[in-house]
């Protein structure tokens, strides 16, 4: 160590190296070397804790990393998304008797869930958050308690109650609950769309491809893959949340993977983090794991969290396809089959009444069993369509075009075939405005179907793109192509293509007003007898 010079001494000490120049060459000499060739290495900070510390504050690392599966944080990603999900249903929002926080609504929505999948405990009544561990990670009450079971039943229930909380159940029951929320959207969906629209929606989702079979669903007008939806909406959903184990096959295992970290220590390898599926199919074992960065298919980036009651893309897709038309009273085909030739429908006997046997079942054409006879409505038509039950028959050809004998009937045997009545093209629909009396004018009829004119489509997303930008609602003139205008019906209608979310006019977030998030471009307005509301 050296010593320290104050005052008069270091005072002396420049003299004595003024006098001696060679003295003051070798203080300065010591700055110039290169040092000692092998240095002393630092002491490591981790170099103190052993094999066995080290390794626990790894796993508890891991542990914080993979939180999301644990009940606290699975308790509060499904309320955020029920809490999301409420005012944005189909349905409009009613809180429940005695709950004025939607908040708390949501977190009694989520508890009630738990409670019948047996998964909530009875120590988190009265608790924010559910916390701890499941049930299935608890220890066995006769492990605890010592004492035995009473039956073999009790030992069976208290089994399955403490199985429930594992991946593979609590998936098996969110893949059946979003099956019902489908098709609850689809029947709500039947009550909403004009009949001109549902008629569409029904073709594009039951009608079985060329060469097979009637897909199941199709009597019901469900989706045929409607399970396949509720599967990937979930999967998506646990992916999104991070909780989805990228070493499942297709369906989960039996532990969470914040539980799996104290046996698999690579856990935490380079890579091997949640990926996001391949477009376009369910499985991507091949894909290297990434960490998602977007929301799953079919979630708006706003609303990325509230995907569990958002109808599938594909259905928003075959409306456009199909119900972006509207029918032309004198031309409708029907809404499975397509209308007969002309020289056919001359041809083609009057449907038989309720008591009388068709001419096709009479000649033995008919190859279903006796005793099974097709009933016939007997439902009155609507009043102010224009035509009669009968009429519509009429112009309806055969449901089962391949059945029917290509050959001819003799016209003595068969009575003459009503007639459409012809309707008049300039008669003003009652109730709609002079900008839709002036495009039934110009409706150019296509087969059975008659679309609306595309300038005017055009002139009135316009119309309702001003009155947003006049709320403060920011748009883009040349995303019209999102936009579908379809009539029919009496209810306004707004379906979002980039989610699949539709409001209705009792849906309180529909008056831009009060929303300040309504982005124009990115909605189909439907309407029919009345002008949009936005308007």
């Amino acid at each position: 160590m050296e010593t320290e010079i104050r005052g008069d001494d270091l005072i002396e000490a420049l003299a004595a190296l003024a006098r001696n120049p060679e003295l003051l060459d070798r203080a300065r000499a010591r700055f110039d070397g290169q040092g000692s060739a092998s240095p002393t290495p630092p002491v490591s900070p981790e170099s103190d804790l052993d094999p066995s510390a080290e390794a626990e504050w790894r796993r508890e690392r891991l542990k914080v990393k993979y939180s999301a599966s644990t009940p606290y944080y699975q308790f509060e990603n499904q309320a955020q998304e029920e809490e999301e999900r409420l005012p944005r249903y189909i349905r409009p929002y009613k809180p429940l008797p005695g709950v004025t926080d939607i908040e708390q609504h949501a977190h009694a929505n989520v508890k009630m869930r738990w409670v019948e999948q047996d998964i909530w405990r009875k120590e988190w009544d009265g608790q924010f958050r559910p916390s701890g561990p499941w049930q299935h990670q608890m220890p066995r009450p006769d492990e605890t308690q010592g004492r035995l079971p009473v039956s073999d039943i009790e030992v069976r229930m208290a089994e399955r109650n403490r199985e429930a909380s594992r991946p593979y159940h609590q998936f098996i029951y969110q893949v059946s609950q979003e099956r019902d929320r489908i098709k609850g959207d689809l029947t709500i969906l039947t009550r909403t769309l004009p009949q001109d629209v549902l008629a569409s929606i029904r073709l594009a989702t039951s009608r079985p491809p060329s060469g097979k079979d009637e897909p199941p669903g199709a009597r019901e007008g469900m989706p045929p893959d409607i399970n396949t939806m509720a599967y990937e909406r979930v999967k998506s959903a646990w992916m999104f949340r991070k909780i989805w184990n990228p070493k499942w096959g297709v369906l989960p295992g039996m532990s969470w993977m914040h539980e799996v970290v104290d046996d698999d220590p690579a856990a935490d390898a380079p890579g091997n983090t949640l990926w996001a599926p391949r477009a376009g199919g369910t499985e991507a074992a091949s894909v290297p794991p990434t960490a998602p960065e977007t929301a799953p298919p079919g979630m708006s980036t706003s609303s990325r969290r509230s995907a569990s009651r958002r109808l599938d893309m594909s259905i928003i897709k075959d409306i456009i396809k199909d119900a972006a038309t509207i029918k032309d009273a004198n031309a409708v085909g029907g809404a499975g089959a397509d209308p007969l030739p002309e020289d056919e429908a001359q041809r083609a006997p009057p449907p038989p009444g309720p008591h009388r046997r068709s001419a096709r079942s009479s000649r033995g054409q008919d190859a279903r069993p006796a005793g099974k006879r097709q009933q016939r409505s007997t439902r009155k038509a609507p009043a102010g369509e224009g035509h009669s039950l009968d009429t519509e028959r009429a112009a309806l050809g055969p449901a089962h075009a391949s059945r029917v004998s290509k050959r001819g009937r003799p016209r003595a045997a068969a009575e003459p075939a009503v007639q459409a009545a012809p309707v008049p093209a300039g008669a003003p629909a009652p109730r709609r405005s002079k900008r839709l009396q002036a495009v039934a004018d110009k409706r150019v009829t296509r087969g059975r179907t008659a679309a609306l004119d595309t300038e005017h489509v055009e002139a009135v997303l316009l119309d309702a793109l001003r009155a947003l930008t006049g709320l403060g609602v920011t748009h883009d003139d040349s995303k019209l192509d999102n936009f579908r205008l379809v009539g029919g019906g009496a209810r306004v209608m707004v379906i979002n293509l980039e989610s699949g979310y539709i409001m209705t006019a009792e849906d309180p977030e529909f008056d831009a007003r009060s929303d300040a998030k309504f982005t124009a471009q990115q909605y189909w307005l439907a309407y029919g007898g009345k002008q949009p509301m936005l308007m």
